[in-house]
């Protein structure tokens, strides 16, 4: 039976998937600032960084001072996606290669977070956007990608089914709760032997895979101890 031009209409709706308007890094630009602002009420010296085993992990890294011990925390930046710019909602998807990745990390005390611009257009973007956080729990890993919805203002309001792999959106004083209990205190050359240990069992998403290895990586936190 031949549909009229409304069934069309709706039936082309229901077959539309939201899709991203910004990349990762793009995302990285405001996310950092942002969580070192979460941070400085109880850790004033956090070094944010993308980390390189020959950059900094190299031998001059490791031979850079630190008085004490550091804990990391490691962020993935997530990306808004929308059917169309403007909209009151955005989505966020979780995939497989988020919790793989944080279930190496959890096992060498870096916890792993994701966080996500609340805007729904690009042009809203900026150090002002709020984010939204989430912990990733690798001891729960789903069977497939987790997909939510959230509003501008950060609450959940659908979700693809329910899991406790993800738990948020965090408060400041959660974010702060985690790094004080799960990031485990480390000596800087034991941190980056212990992040190199995540990135090597991080087996990635091919299609972000570049000849040097992943090319979707999260951004590291390091926190010292003062």
């Amino acid at each position: 039976m031949l549909m009229n031009s409304r069934e069309r209409h709706m039936s082309a709706k229901k077959q539309e998937q939201p899709v991203s308007f910004m990349s990762e890094h793009t995302v990285e630009y405001a996310l950092v600032p942002k969580m070192i602002g979460i941070l400085a009420p109880q850790f004033p010296r956090v070094i944010p960084i993308y980390f390189w085993a020959t950059r900094e992990g190299s031998r001059i890294s490791r031979l850079c001072d630190v008085s004490g011990k550091v804990r990391v925390i490691a962020v993935f930046p997530r990306r808004p996606k929308v059917l169309s710019p403007g909209e009151n909602s955005v989505f966020v998807k979780f995939n497989q290669q988020l919790f793989e990745a944080a279930y190496g990390a959890v096992q060498s005390g870096i916890p792993f977070l994701a966080g996500i611009p609340l805007i729904s257009s690009l042009m809203d973007f900026g150090l002002h956007s709020n984010y939204a956080w989430f912990l990733i729990n690798s001891m729960a890993i789903p069977q497939e990608d987790l997909v939510w919805e959230l509003d501008l203002d950060g609450n959940v309001v659908g979700r693809n089914f329910n899991s406790n792999a993800i738990e948020g959106p965090l408060e400041n004083h959660q974010i702060l709760n985690i790094v004080h209990t799960k990031a485990m205190p480390l000596f800087w050359e034991k941190a980056i032997e212990k992040i190199k240990m995540v990135r090597s069992e991080y087996r990635g998403d091919t299609s972000f895979s570049t000849f040097f290895g992943i090319g979707y990586k999260p951004t590291y936190f390091v926190i010292l101890e003062t």
